[in-house]
């Protein structure tokens, strides 16, 4: 917008069903900068909502308006989830409730359509994956598609949302590719920090530890500390901030 102009943002909740969630005022005043650009928060206290989890998949609808005090000008909406995520002992909780995650990995492709999936693709395979009683979804090795995740708030999965960046040098301290890397995870981390059904970050598949892969770990527990991240191939002894530790594949000791 014009610098100097004034604007305001509000924010209303309401349940799926329609019903508007009683709430004290969700609206943040603010002033267009000499770059155009202005940033407010908004923010307000929501009692006792019903909680999102993989069995329970309760969602709710979040509308933003902005004003510029004359008139709407515009208005975007999402459905959003209340939730936590933590390790407490050595045991994923969501909402408190130790989780045992029964996962797969999953790539975004589907027969005849290749990687141009539609919504058919994605509900066929969401219906498959609750048959087999999966409740976790590895984003192997890329960014899903923003509406697969959408649906998997609906459906209800655990997902491991992982950085596209696959099998590349992170062990040597080559920091001209760190932008590369950042690039990566805030884009990820934007477009998908109100999915409910994300729950863990990978920053990147099967690249080893270094100085790169840990610019992206510290982002993203930094700009997100409510969900849990790793790094895959490395453990504690290198990264003592991880929430897991990760290897591919991992092969059980004889017996």
């Amino acid at each position: 917008g014009a610098p100097g102009a004034h604007f305001n943002v509000t924010g209303e909740l309401y349940s799926l069903a329609g019903a508007k969630v009683s709430l004290p005022a969700m609206t943040q005043a603010g002033v267009i900068g000499a770059d155009g650009f202005a940033t407010v928060a908004v923010t307000a206290p929501v009692t006792a909502p019903k909680l999102w989890s993989a069995e329970k998949p309760n969602l709710y609808y979040v509308f933003y308006s902005l004003s510029d005090g004359k008139r709407t000008v515009e208005r975007v909406q999402d459905r959003i989830g209340f939730r936590s995520v933590e390790i407490k002992g050595g045991v994923m909780m969501v909402n408190g409730v130790p989780v045992k995650l029964t996962g797969t990995n999953r790539h975004e492709e589907f027969s005849p359509f290749g990687h141009a999936l539609n919504e058919q693709c994605w509900l066929t395979d969401i219906k498959l994956l609750k048959a087999a009683n999966i409740n976790a979804i590895r984003t192997s090795h890329y960014n899903h598609a923003a509406r697969f995740l959408e649906l998997c708030d609906e459906a209800g999965f655990y997902v491991l949302d992982e950085s596209p960046f696959c099998w590349v040098v992170t062990e040597i301290k080559d920091l001209t590719r760190q932008w590369a890397f950042l690039l990566r995870a805030k884009e990820t981390l934007a477009r998908d920090k109100n999915r409910a059904c994300v729950v863990i970050w990978s920053c990147g598949n099967e690249s080893g530890y270094g100085p790169n892969a840990q610019a992206v770990f510290d982002y993203m527990k930094g700009n997100d500390p409510t969900r849990l991240a790793l790094i895959s191939q490395q453990g504690l002894s290198v990264n003592p901030k991880t929430d897991f530790e990760d290897y591919h594949p991992y092969n059980p000791p004889p017996i």
